[in-house]
């Protein structure tokens, strides 16, 4: 059984309510209703998202030839002897690409798909031609748009090292972490963009990082329509530059307890400060570079070191001190909202 991911956690209303006390939603507001690309037949959502993904992935690296693409590359990926390689050369130098390409594609997008489903799946489905034909609809209205880059192209990227964590951003393009959508509507535009501010709390966690990422702004592109919303952090947090350390820690204290309780910590159990007590002090455990007064703590617990949770709500559990600059960090000059008061009151 897999657990639960922050992307699910984001889309529960659990979530979305922590994430609104921090976040104003209506600065990324739902696009103005226009036509989406139409598919001849029905489609297996999961796997044209991932294999849209990838091609959008490879099209912005060929916009951007010069431009730091980390350590998950097309460019390493190309330089194999494979057919498939030859495809993604060819691609990369003369924008042309053939059946084969998006096969691969589709096969990369079906296992990773594969690996996530509680479901067995056996074998590889063949690439349909109705499949092909929208990987081609949905690359010819990308194509359309600039998709520049200066500094860093981060694709599928893991936002922090510990899997423990699990969320993996579909493209950070400088400094701007994208969500990528193939949905024909708008329907769930709040979940997206509730899955955005996920991912942003979790790239300020202060544990330990692939590396540091400075994200400045949140983006959706709706694929179907070719259509970018996009706003900047400053004008979509509610709290101040300095509490976003604190806010971010809060937020995995909130998700570990979901996860805990499986979805539904509005029960009474869930409630209960004493599980709320341990979840705090094994959350502690994530924090890094680790201070001296946190590891003593941490160190000389009861819970020490598995800080496993406590079997009933009438089990004692002393909650670690923490000081009440606990993850401030120095303020930003430039910040012009006031906190909410909500951070670092739990």
């Amino acid at each position: 059984m897999f657990s639960p991911t922050i992307r699910e956690f984001s889309k529960s209303q659990y979530g979305q309510d922590f994430l609104r006390g921090y976040f104003d939603f209506s600065k990324l507001p739902r696009p103005d209703p226009s036509p989406a690309v139409e598919f001849k037949s029905r489609l297996d959502s999961g796997v044209l998202g991932s294999a849209f993904d990838q091609f959008l992935q490879l099209l912005i690296e060929r916009q951007n030839p010069a431009v730091d693409t980390g350590k998950n590359t097309w460019q390493r990926l190309a330089d194999r002897r494979s057919s498939d390689a030859r495809h993604i050369r060819a691609y990369l130098k003369e924008g042309t690409f053939s059946d084969p390409l998006l096969d691969f594609f589709v096969r990369s997008a079906h296992d990773r798909h594969k690996s996530f489903s509680l479901e067995k799946i056996r074998g590889r489905p063949a690439s349909s031609p109705a499949l092909r034909d929208a990987l081609r609809s949905l690359h010819d209205i990308a194509a359309r748009i600039e998709w520049s880059a200066k500094n860093q192209i981060l694709r599928d990227w893991f936002l922090v090292a510990s899997t423990a964590i699990p969320a993996k951003a579909d493209l950070i393009l400088d400094g701007t972490l994208f969500e990528i959508k193939t949905t024909k509507d708008f329907s769930h535009h709040a979940e997206h963009v509730a899955q955005l501010f996920a991912y942003f709390l979790v790239s300020q966690l202060p544990v330990r990082k692939h590396q540091e990422l400075e994200i400045g702004s949140l983006a959706v592109y709706y694929a179907r329509h070719g259509t970018i919303v996009k706003s900047s952090i400053s004008n979509l947090i509610l709290i101040r530059s300095d509490h976003v350390a604190r806010a971010a820690f809060d937020f995995l204290v909130e998700f570990e307890l979901w996860v805990h309780f499986r979805g539904a910590p509005g029960s009474t159990v869930s409630k209960t400060q004493v599980f709320r007590d341990a979840i705090f002090n094994r959350t502690l455990r994530h924090i890094h570079p680790r201070p001296a007064w946190l590891s003593t703590a941490l160190e000389a617990h009861p819970s020490f070191p598995s800080f496993s949770l406590p079997l009933s709500a009438r089990t004692r559990v002393s909650r670690i001190k923490v000081p009440d600059d606990f993850l401030r960090t120095q303020p930003n000059p430039l910040d012009t909202c006031e906190s909410t008061g909500r951070v670092g009151l739990r």
